[in-house]
């Protein structure tokens, strides 16, 4: 089942990720990889936590981490409001050349 939550999302990472950003994309496997393995690994303390102390620890510690997880892009994505949004980085070459083409002639 761990293989299989991996695979996944290496292979989701590979699809969201354009091919002409190569190094963004392998930082970005590597990122996914490493946070799927902490993952596991805090599953498992989260477990034995509730093993030991019962569910008065274990599950507003799982709540607070989905909490975190769900504000955190809020505080850390960059904001997108009154940009264009492109589909790749081809969309986003051409738009700067008519951009500045456009300025090149306003001069």
């Amino acid at each position: 089942m761990e293989t299989q939550i991996f695979s996944l999302f290496q292979e989701i990472t590979c699809k969201k990720i354009s091919t002409v950003l190569f190094s963004i994309r392998s930082t970005s496997i590597g990122l996914s990889t490493f946070f799927t393995r902490v993952g596991s690994l805090f599953g498992v303390l989260l477990v034995d936590s509730g093993l030991v102390y019962g569910n008065v620890v274990a599950l507003p510690l799982a709540g607070l981490t989905c909490v975190a997880a769900g504000l955190a892009p809020m505080f850390f994505l960059p904001e997108t409001a009154g940009r264009p949004l492109y589909r790749n980085t081809r969309e986003e070459k051409e738009d700067e050349e008519r951009r500045r083409r456009r300025e090149e002639e306003d001069v």
